[in-house]
């Protein structure tokens, strides 16, 4: 037994169904293969989620590692009693890292004696970004004034940490000096021997 409903309105939703029907079933109908866009979201859907797109990440560069750099000894000279002894940090790979901060520095004498440990010095540590084959600077400063009684021992080579690196590289010091008494004065690594720009 089929129920009919008589309300005006009830007619009203029958008869558009019934031509919806109709009209999908002609022969003469266009029919317009979904999207891949609308496509894809009925596959997720049906899954239970909507995927978004990731947003775009930014280059990551890497923190330089002590192993990134030739380092040589820039000749240098004393200065009031001190010695400076500059260095120069090349990036010897093929690709851009960075680094920010104090090398870690250990002075060598003969016999590979330890002589002392640095200190840092300076709140103004700039990040830097150092491209193949660019150099950054590093400066170690400690006294080459003899204070009796203690013994001036000299300088052969120094033991050097990247900053946030824990692998360590030895750099002998051919023009030599010598080091009386601490402190090892160490500062920031900058794209000059000047230093960060004040």
């Amino acid at each position: 037994m089929t129920c009919v409903d008589r309300r005006p309105w009830g007619r009203w939703v029958t008869g558009r169904v019934f031509l919806i029907k109709e009209a999908a079933l002609h022969p003469l109908a266009k029919r317009r293969p979904p999207s891949a866009a609308m496509a894809a979201l009925a596959v997720i859907t049906v899954a239970g989620a909507v995927a978004l797109p990731s947003p775009a990440t930014g280059t990551v560069i890497p923190t330089c590692t002590t192993h990134d750099f030739k380092i040589t000894e820039i000749p240098s000279q004393g200065a009031g009693g001190s010695f400076l002894l500059d260095l120069s940090y090349r990036n010897i790979t093929h690709s851009s890292c960075q680094t920010h901060g104090f090398p870690g520095v250990t002075l060598i004498g003969r016999g590979q004696r330890r002589l002392g440990v640095g200190q840092r010095l300076g709140d103004k540590v700039p990040r830097l970004v150092v491209k193949p084959h660019a150099r950054v600077y590093g400066r170690i400063q400690y006294s080459e004034n003899p204070r009796p009684p203690r013994r001036c021992r000299a300088v052969t080579a120094v033991r050097l940490f990247a900053p946030n690196s824990t692998e360590s590289s030895t750099v002998r010091l051919p023009h030599g000096s010598q080091f009386c008494s601490p402190p090892i004065l160490v500062y920031p690594l900058a794209h000059s021997t000047q230093g960060p720009v004040q």
